[in-house]
């Protein structure tokens, strides 16, 4: 594999034009898409090289329309998100090769795709590079000085990342936890992590407004980079995913593979990914009522400190077990070598199968 930085392309103002622009390379086999935004300079390149063509998608966008609130009145986000879908659509028809991020999303793209096309899946495996953070973890209490939250004068800290729009509340649905952490009380507090900027103060006023959780208990962060997140993780004593559609859910495995405690909605992807994981579905909320989350968060906060720790530990190690990164790259170098010999529609899991 080489790496090499696209050049602009004078007099251009989109930043995804370079794309376009084969690579200077003779000996170009495949070139990988991601979602429309990369799917249509893989286009290009392919028009251009003649070489092979792999697209991944990562969102549903028909499923995201259901929850988007419209930026003005006149428009209709549903309609908006089915041109999405479609362009999706024409995209994965056109590539030799459709692999969702996820089972969950290779079922939807299975089901809509024509027939014939077989979707292929990968499932993200374990983050090494958060992995480090369990050194970390500070010497557990004795026995004796681990006190659920409920018996004592401290704080349970829930923290919620993802972008955080008028337009975006409820697709992650971050209006759940609010009103869950609004009704467990002042103990009880919430970060959510993904403003633009100076648009905290606004955000904040909608909550407070529309939820009832109080200022004491909200704090509004904007986007963080990677480095942040460790940091960050490092405060949470839950990690939420209470999305109303999420095509995986990637920040709550950063959080798995970091040992933090989780809670995910069964609507997003990873929630299916974690049903083949033993300990899985303690960590799935089935339902998107308040009520339900403010039940799952108000449990863990009777755990001791200790308990969570271990059950995120074990949730990881299981999680690892399930869904390895060497199993998964070889599973994907197989599709590579399926598509280079012009098998474009192949069995689900590629082992001994021939073309259909």
């Amino acid at each position: 594999m080489n790496l090499f930085t696209a050049q602009r392309i004078p007099g251009s103002t989109d930043p995804l034009e370079c794309l376009k622009i084969p690579p200077p390379l003779q000996d170009l086999h495949v070139v990988i898409g991601h979602g429309r935004k990369f799917g249509v300079p893989a286009c290009f390149i392919v028009k251009n090289t003649k070489c092979k063509w792999i697209q991944f998608v990562h969102v549903f966008c028909e499923d995201l329309g259901k929850y988007k609130k419209a930026k003005r009145s006149a428009e209709d986000t549903i309609d908006e998100n089915e041109d999405k879908h479609r362009r999706e659509k024409e995209l994965c028809e056109a590539a030799d090769l459709v692999v969702g991020v996820g089972s969950s999303l290779q079922t939807k793209y299975q089901n809509c795709l024509p027939r014939g096309i077989n979707v292929q899946v990968l499932t993200p495996g374990i983050f090494e590079s958060f992995a480090p953070l369990l050194s970390d973890t500070p010497e557990p209490l004795s026995l004796g000085e681990l006190v659920p939250v409920s018996d004592q004068d401290a704080e349970f800290r829930v923290f919620m990342f993802g972008r955080l729009t008028f337009e975006d509340i409820s697709v992650k649905g971050f209006d759940v936890i609010a009103k869950a952490i609004a009704s467990l009380g002042e103990g009880f507090k919430l970060t959510i992590v993904g403003s633009p900027p100076a648009k905290q103060r606004r955000m904040e006023e909608w909550f407070l407004r529309r939820t009832k959780i109080t200022r004491e208990q909200l704090t509004i962060r904007r986007y963080c980079d990677q480095q942040e997140l460790k940091i960050m993780f490092q405060e949470a004593h839950l990690v939420a995913l209470p999305s109303r559609a999420e095509g995986f859910g990637l920040v709550a495995l950063e959080a798995i593979s970091a040992a933090v405690p989780v809670l995910v909605s069964k609507q997003s992807g990873i929630a299916k990914a974690l049903q083949k994981v033993e300990t899985g579905g303690c960590v799935v909320v089935t339902s998107q009522k308040p009520e339900e989350w403010a039940r799952k968060i108000l449990q863990l906060s009777k755990q001791t400190l200790q308990e969570r720790s271990e059950n995120a530990i074990q949730l990881r190690e299981d999680y690892n077990s399930t869904y390895s990164w060497n199993a998964e790259c070889k599973r994907f170098e197989r599709m590579i070598v399926s598509v280079l010999e012009g098998i474009r529609t192949i069995c689900p899991s590629l082992d001994g199968c021939s073309p259909i």
